[in-house]
Parts: C-alpha cells; structure tokens; sequence
C-alpha cells in the first residue's frame, strides 16, 4: 500500500483518497477468491483490492528523471509513450465515488465516466492523475471534448487534446496521422528524449507481448468448459492500460500456464454470454457480475476494456522508416472498432465473428447512461443481431447501486430465454 506521505507530495488530497478509495477487496470478490482461489491469479486481485500500487514505483521512476503520461482512452498509442522512456498510465474513471467532486460544476445527466474522471481530478484523488506530466484527452464523443476544456480551466496539468475524425476515409486517415505525429512531437518536448525508430520498435515490442499474452489468456474461454470466469477476466484486462507492462506480462505468462492445467470454476452450465458496448472501466464490474451471479457464463467483452485492447496489434519492423512505422500506429488505431465511428459496419462484422469464435448463446449491449454513441447503436446492433438469430438484451445503467435489483430481474430472464 502506498505511502500517505508520497500521496501528499505528489499532490493528492489523502483525506479524500482515503474516504474514497474504498479499503480492501470487494465482497464479490473475496467471495470469487475464497471459492476459486488460484495462486497465479492472487496478484491481480491483489491489485484490484488496491494493496499492491504502482504509485511508488512511479514516484521513484519520476525521481531518476523519467515522465508520466496519463490517458483515458485507447485511442493513445502507448507505444509512443514507452519509445520516449516514459510511463503510459490509464487515468481513473470507473467509479460514482467522486462524483460529488463534479456534480457542483457539470450537468447533472453527463455521463458516469466523464463525471467520474473529472471529480476524481478536481478532488485531487487520482495519485495517476497528479504524477501525469502529460495527460492526453481525445475527441471521442461531445461531451469527453468539451470535458477537456473544463479540466483545461480548472486545473494545472498540460491536458493535449488528439481529435479523432469520426470516419476512416483516405482524407480522415491522413489527419489522423498528422495528429500522432503531433502527439509524438509532445511526447519528444516533454520527455526531452528523440523518439527514433529503432526507440519505437523495442516500444512496440514490449507492448506486442504484452497484448499477446492478455489475448492468449482471454482465448482460452472459447473451450466449452472455460477455466476462467468472465469476473475475473474483466478483472484482469481492467488492470492491463496501468500496470508494469513487464511485469503485467510475467504474471500473465505464469496464469496461463496455471490455466491450461485448470478445471472449470462454473458451477453450472449456464449459456455463454458476450458483452459490448460501452467500456467497463475500473473498479465498475456490475453488469458483468450480476450476469455471472443468475447463472451466465460471460465468454468475451467486445470493448475498450475487453478484446479491443489487445486485438488487431500494428505490424511494425526494423526495416521501415520511421514515418512508415507511425503511418502503420496511426491506422491501426483509427481501425479500432468503435461507436464514435458513423458508418461502421465493421463493428456488427466483428461482433459476428466473435459470437462464432466463442460459441456465443446471447449478446448484452451495455451503455452508460447520456452515452450518446453506444446507447444509439444499441438500435442497429439488436436488429442486425435479431436478423441472425442472436438473442440480445440492451441495457442502460451507471455507477449506482440503485439498478440492481432491476438489472438482476431482466439478465435472469433473459439467461432463461437462452436456455
């Protein structure tokens, strides 16, 4: 656990942190843990109850010279982060813990995520957020931009904003590529370190294997039995944007081979379930968990805090130049499937896919509340998915405890109606 001490040199407001922050695991997962306790996964639920920190580690990094760079969203290529011997760190922005932060200055209806980061910022309760020498914002959905503005006048950090075309045409790509190039030139500035592109292959690679390796655990819930439940594969892929990527893929390398010799932890048979849409973003794990609690087996998150982390990585060699290697990051980023996107088809393709992957018996579409993109989408998605035969429950919900009882009641129902 860190150090009080640290939390107030680096500027957080430790009376708050500490009301905040919750102290030790969550009951629904202490109860996992005493149940299916596993050795290799004692680290990430270790972490998830918040003993083990990277605070420090940051802290000392930060001491010897090295900088911070803070995001919320995947559309920020960390390989340009590690190539400048910085830190990537995902910024909080999962929990209504400090929303009361927010709620004097924001509208009351904004969206949970967008609230959450903002309160946790404006309370000086993210230790992540106060060690960020650079934090990168992105023009994902109207209300994330203009958020920017009001931490841009609200507080001290340098806050860059990358923006992000809502189309993946020639003309899109192009702008797209100048603005990673833009964020590569701020990273430069920041870190006084020349991104060269031998500095970004070895970037890339620690990443690649990283990602590989999350992937390869996560394919492991195709098998009929899976050896991990939906619970505890959020659990791990939630950690994965602000962990040591080193170590993160030394504890995945030891959990796979731990599952691979595994018997299931289901106890029942249930039907295999996909979720998509909007991300579950740590500590929020109530969809999820409820659905596993009346009898779901969760096999695969289609979002931001699921498979689109860790899939579809760029191909970088040594033998490009290092425009071509950026021209290859920036596509590959803008090919991330996402609602922001208007005409993406390529979002229902996938789901399809995956649904065939993993032998999916039924789809959950979850949207946060005011989440413009993915609450619309929600429309195509249950239609397309209806044409194929695939059962699928939308769900809109936030960060409260108050829709359990009602969220409980419609996923038992629809998990019977897969049967």
């Amino acid at each position: 656990m860190v150090s009080f001490e640290i939390l107030r040199e680096i500027g957080v407001d430790v009376e708050k942190y500490d009301r905040y922050r919750g102290c030790g695991m969550p009951s629904h997962l202490k109860e996992a843990w005493d149940e299916n306790n596993l050795l290799e996964l004692e680290y990430f639920y270790r972490v998830r109850a918040g003993e083990y920190s990277r605070v420090e580690e940051i802290y000392k990094a930060k001491k010897e010279g090295s900088v911070v760079v803070g995001s919320f969203c995947l559309f920020v290529p960390e390989e340009l982060v590690l190539a400048a011997d910085a830190i990537p760190i995902g910024l909080c922005g999962g929990s209504s813990s400090s929303f009361p932060e927010a709620e004097p200055i924001l509208p009351r209806e904004v969206c949970p995520l967008i609230k959450s980061y903002v309160g946790y910022k404006l309370g000086g309760i993210c230790p992540y957020f106060e060690l960020s020498d650079l934090v990168v914002g992105e023009t994902t959905c109207d209300g994330k931009t203009k958020s920017f503005e009001v931490l841009n006048d609200l507080t001290d950090e340098e806050i860059m904003v990358l923006h992000r075309p809502n189309t993946r045409d020639q003309r899109s790509r192009e702008i797209w590529r100048d603005e990673i190039h833009r964020l590569k030139n701020e990273i430069e500035e920041i870190s006084k370190e020349k991104i060269s592109k031998q500095n970004l292959f070895r970037g890339w690679q620690k990443l690649d294997m990283k990602k590989k390796r999350l992937q390869e655990v996560m394919e492991l819930r195709k098998q009929p039995n899976p050896p991990i439940t939906g619970l505890e594969s959020l659990m791990i892929s939630q950690l994965a944007s602000n962990q040591n990527p080193q170590k993160y893929t030394e504890k995945l390398e030891k959990l796979q081979n731990a599952l691979i010799e595994r018997e299931t932890p289901y106890k029942d048979k249930g039907p295999r379930l996909l979720i998509t849409g909007s991300p579950l973003v740590y500590p929020n794990q109530k969809i999820l968990r409820i659905a596993e609690e009346v009898g779901g087996r969760v096999v695969h998150e289609e979002m931001c805090t699921g498979s689109r982390y860790y899939e579809n990585q760029p191909k970088l060699n040594e033998n490009q130049t290092l425009n071509k290697m950026i021209e290859v990051l920036a596509d590959n980023y803008l090919d991330i499937p996402c609602a922001c996107f208007t005409g993406d088809t390529d979002r229902t393709d996938q789901l399809l896919q995956k649904i065939k992957e993993f032998d999916v018996d039924g789809v959950i579409h979850h949207s946060l509340r005011s989440c413009d993109p993915y609450s619309l989408e929600a429309y195509q998605i249950k239609n397309k998915l209806k044409d194929k035969g695939i059962p699928t429950l939308v769900i809109e919900s936030d960060y409260s405890k108050e829709d359990i009882g009602q969220l409980k009641t419609r996923l038992q129902a629809f998990i019977e109606m897969t049967k």
